[in-house]
Order: structure tokens, then sequence, then C-alpha cells
């Protein structure tokens, strides 16, 4: 492990200053992103007793170390020689934004698959071979993406979910109508794929 630089006893009230507002920020930018200060340690390859110094402004990392701190939580070098008091913790970087919202949507739409797998497997036990559920699990799970999509998406994704949550439901209506397959239905499957297509067509002309 690499070795913090200790605060002289003879820091000058201006350096002290400086040191607890690192001090202060290091602490900060770790608690808003939910890191232990072991954690914090590994990413950094230091101990978790030289973190817990330096947010007790007992030591400060040298240069090439905050620069490795600013980097991680998407942050500047100054910004973590100032003092924040009062403030909140600037938001993570948009990477690391991007994937938890990734993940996010990830886990809703598996999760969904995951009930539906546990809902067939039950009903398997009970004699009743219910393999539509996993028809029916196709609208729902595309209806939480477009939810999630909807508020950190883009645009384009949102009209390809769209046009294939109209499909599904088209699909689960036919399937729920069985045995009499209306295969009508799927005469609306143009009017409204059309409708979903000059609906992109049109916000994308106006965008340019």
């Amino acid at each position: 492990m690499a070795e913090e630089r200790e605060i002289s006893a003879a820091t000058p009230s201006e350096r002290e200053a400086l040191t607890r507002a690192v001090a202060a920020n290091i602490a900060t930018l770790r608690q808003s992103r939910k890191m232990t200060q072991l954690e914090l340690g590994e990413a950094l390859n230091y101990s978790d007793k030289a973190i817990s110094k330096w947010e007790r402004a007992e030591a400060v990392p040298d240069v090439f170390v905050l620069s490795d701190i600013a980097r991680m939580f998407g942050v500047t070098v100054d910004w973590l020689l100032a003092s924040h008091e009062g403030e909140a913790a600037p938001p993570p970087p948009e990477n690391d934004r991007r994937h938890r919202r990734s993940v996010i949507m990830l886990l809703s739409f598996f999760g969904v698959w995951t009930v539906a797998t546990i809902t067939f497997v039950t009903l398997a036990m009970l004699g009743i071979i219910a393999w539509q559920v996993f028809i029916y699990a196709l609208p729902v799970s595309l209806t939480v993406l477009l939810v999630l999509i909807s508020c950190w998406g883009k645009r384009s994704t949102i009209f390809l979910l769209i046009a294939a949550l109209v499909g599904s439901v088209l699909l689960t209506a036919y399937i729920a109508l069985l045995p009499q397959r209306e295969w009508v239905l799927f005469l609306l499957a143009a009017p409204a794929e059309l409708c979903v297509l000059l609906s992109y067509l049109l916000v994308r002309k106006r965008r340019r």
C-alpha cells in the first residue's frame, strides 16, 4: 500500500483549512456513492486506515492520488481543494449514471420474466401447463422498459419500443382468444405501426 504524507504539527492555518476541505470533500464524495472506506481504499490501492486519516484531516493524499480521486468521482482537483460546506455532492459521472440506469432496466425487464417463470412452474406443479404466461409477460416487460426509457432513453428507442409493444399486445390478444383465434386482429397492426412510424418521422423532422 502506498504511504500518505503526514500533516506536520506546524501546519499554517491556511494549510489546515485546505486539509480540512479535502477531508470533507473526500468523505462527502465517498458517502454520496455509498462506498465504504475499505472499498475506496481498494480502488485507490490504499488501506482503509489511510482513507480514515484523510477524512479526519490527519493526512492528505499526494497530488497524483487527488487526481485519481477527482477522475473517479467526476470532479476536478480544484473542486477537491475548495470548501463546499453546506453544498450537495456533485452528481456521479455520466458513465456511472448510464451504467446504473442500464442495470436498473435489465433488472426490471428480467424481473418480469422471472415472475412469469415462477408462475409457470407453480402452475405446472399443480398440473396446469400455462405456457401463455410467457406471452403475457412480453407486453408487460416492454411496458416497464418503455416507462424507464421514456425517462432516461433516446426518443428513437422509445418509438421502437412502442412499435414492439403494439405488436406484443395484438399477439397477446390473439392468444387470449384461444381457441377462437381471431386473425383479423393483426389487420390492426399495419395502421398502428404506421402511426408509430409517422410519429417518429414527425418528431425527428421537428428536432432537425
